[in-house]
């Protein structure tokens, strides 16, 4: 963490000998069992899944009963303290800040806790550094174990942290939250548009409402008004539904698979990649789960849809821009544009769990996923269904592009202000052209 230029590091400290308290989670006989957890109850017990790379994640809650809880001595929770991962997934980090929506929580026996001393160091600060390749790469060299990689608190202790005054903590802090705060309005935003046009996608083709509010009697321009549609747009729709494989379908609409609207094939391994962009390598490399490099040129050019084929299953990517799939893909093309949205919503509400053919990690064949029966109603009603949904995901696809950009600021920024590299007035550039989508 040395300075360049006429900056100076910051105060390089262990973190046992940092102003920080450790906790390790509880172990023993009390520790809970499979029969112990339970939906809801008393006490939210964090499991692997509730501490993520990007913090904390309450999707799926495991519980413990009062008495359980009784029971157990250390791991418990404070508003402020920041849990790592010390078994299997190594170096994730969660804040436990206001905005976690239990009151009481405890750690399980794979994390620890961290807790700052408030007078020395600012908790939103030690999270910031925890997130970074400065932390993380300690955490790596550290590790053991090949099986279950692990962290033990012994080895833990010797990690090192710089330690501005608790002034420039906060200020550093500040800054990065700023941007923390502009990633998340846009990835909601997104979120919202995206989730908006599936629900037209819905309405349409998986409940039939308009076919159904015909079939009531109900008139046009009440169809019209409650489901927002033109009277061009509703008079695409049949007035019947009728028997078929998949239930109940409108009338003149036919029973297909995907391979009738789409092409699948595999992504292929780039020669080389880099961690980062340059002038060179700027063509986002794309894995199951996302991003995971760069590359020199691109092996799709036009609009297409990613998801895993093997190690990751069930993430679904719009990608809108030049690309190379990485050859642990799945590459979805519409076999017109006007059918883009309308198959990228029928292959995202498809159980892949249910097609997984691996044993040992999950495993996706293109001609399982080709295979998936779908509905298939007339080109001009998918033609509408693409005129009104098109601009939302337009909407959507400039937010997550913005979004993208703010993290690569947050993620530039992040190790050079908590090593002493850049200080805080320097870095204001960086983040206002960040705010105003200018990176």
């Amino acid at each position: 963490m040395k300075s360049t230029g006429t900056h100076r590091s910051y105060q390089i400290k262990t973190i046992c000998n940092a102003p920080i308290e450790l906790i390790d989670g509880d172990r023993g006989k009390n520790y809970p069992k499979q029969h112990d957890f339970s939906s809801s109850g008393y006490c939210l017990f964090l499991n692997a899944g509730n501490v993520t790379k990007s913090g904390l994640d309450f999707h799926e809650c495991a519980f413990i009963s009062e008495e359980k809880d009784s029971l157990l001595g250390k791991g418990k929770l404070r508003r402020g303290d920041i849990i790592v991962t010390t078994r299997g997934t190594l170096g994730n980090i969660g804040y436990y800040d206001k905005s976690a929506p239990y009151d009481k929580v405890r750690i399980n026996s794979g994390m620890i806790i961290l807790r700052p001393l408030e007078s020395e160091l600012e908790a939103t600060f030690l999270y910031c550094y925890l997130r970074s390749a400065l932390f993380q790469s300690q955490v790596t060299k550290l590790s053991s174990g090949s099986a279950q990689p692990q962290l033990p608190i012994r080895d833990f202790r010797n990690i090192e942290i710089p330690l501005p005054p608790l002034p420039e903590q906060r200020r550093i802090a500040h800054i990065l939250g700023t941007l923390d705060d502009k990633i998340e309005n846009n990835r909601k935003t997104a979120k919202t548009l995206e989730a908006m046009a599936q629900a037209i996608f819905k309405s349409w083709f998986v409940d039939f409402d308009p076919v159904r509010a015909k079939m009531a009697g109900e008139s046009r321009e009440s169809i019209c008004k409650r489901l927002k549609i033109t009277p061009e747009i509703l008079d695409l729709f049949p007035d019947r539904l009728v028997d078929s494989e998949l239930g109940e379908i409108p009338e003149g609409w036919e029973v297909g698979t995907i391979i009738d609207i789409a092409t699948i094939s595999s992504g292929k391994r780039p020669e080389n990649r880099l961690e980062r962009p340059s002038e060179d390598a700027h063509i986002p490399l794309w894995g199951g789960n996302g991003p995971i490099g760069f590359v020199t040129e691109p092996l799709i050019y036009e609009s297409c849809i990613l998801t895993g084929r093997v190690g990751t299953l069930g993430t679904f990517f719009r990608i809108n821009t030049p690309c190379w799939p990485s050859d642990n893909t799945l590459i979805i093309r519409a076999i017109k544009n006007a059918y883009y949205e309308y198959v990228f919503f029928n292959i995202s509400q498809i159980d892949m769990t249910l097609l997984n053919r691996g044993s040992t990690q999950p495993l996706l064949t293109q001609s399982d996923l080709s295979s998936q029966p779908i509905v298939i109603p007339s080109s001009d009603i998918i033609g509408s269904f693409h005129d009104v949904s098109y601009t939302l995901l337009q909407y959507a696809n400039f937010f997550s592009l913005n979004y993208s950009y703010v993290v690569i600021a947050r993620d530039t920024l992040l190790p050079k202000l908590i090593s002493g590299e850049i200080r805080v007035p320097e870095a204001k550039y960086c983040v206002e052209a960040a705010m105003s989508g200018e990176v």
